[in-house]
């Protein structure tokens, strides 16, 4: 009889199939390596494992600077954690220090007056941040979801 296995099914067996081949793959060549070196007595073992560390040590080196390659360019500038220090100077105002990925909105009623810089969104530096006017929205990282402000005062429509 004929078994339909699922596409999910299939891939996570596939991929256990891969991981075993690889592992035994990998504990053959290990044995072999080392029955390679017991031959070579200590003199040349030890100049071997040296030459061969060097590659082996540098193609991971590599490989682990190919993974950390797309978040370090998404990161803008490396190493530089974003800010603590926020502040928040208005009703309604709101300061993203790091990414906005969920949205961000705000409604501010009954303020009798709008300071300079009050309802607007913008990205400010990563240091610092400040949100000085009612509903005004500063993000310190990358804006991926939308933000909405809505400043209803004495003398605007609602």
């Amino acid at each position: 009889m004929l078994a339909v296995v699922g596409h999910d099914e299939g891939m996570a067996r596939a991929r256990k199939v891969i991981i075993a081949v690889a592992l035994a793959v990998f504990v053959v060549a290990a044995a072999l390596w080392l029955v390679f070196l017991r031959r070579q007595g200590v003199d040349r073992a030890d100049k071997w494992v040296t030459i061969v560390g060097f590659f082996v040590s540098t193609a991971v080196g590599l490989a682990g600077l190919a993974v950390a390659w797309p978040t370090w360019r998404q990161s803008g500038v490396p190493g530089t954690p974003p800010s603590s220090r926020a502040a928040v100077a208005a009703p309604g105002a709101v300061v993203v220090v790091g990414d906005n990925v969920a949205g961000v909105a705000t409604d501010v009623a009954g303020v009798a007056s709008v300071t300079a810089g009050g309802g607007t969104t913008g990205v400010a530096p990563v240091s610092g941040l400040h949100a000085a006017g009612p509903g005004s929205v500063v993000v310190g990282g990358d804006s991926r979801a939308p933000i909405t402000t809505r400043f209803r005062g004495p003398g605007t429509a609602s």
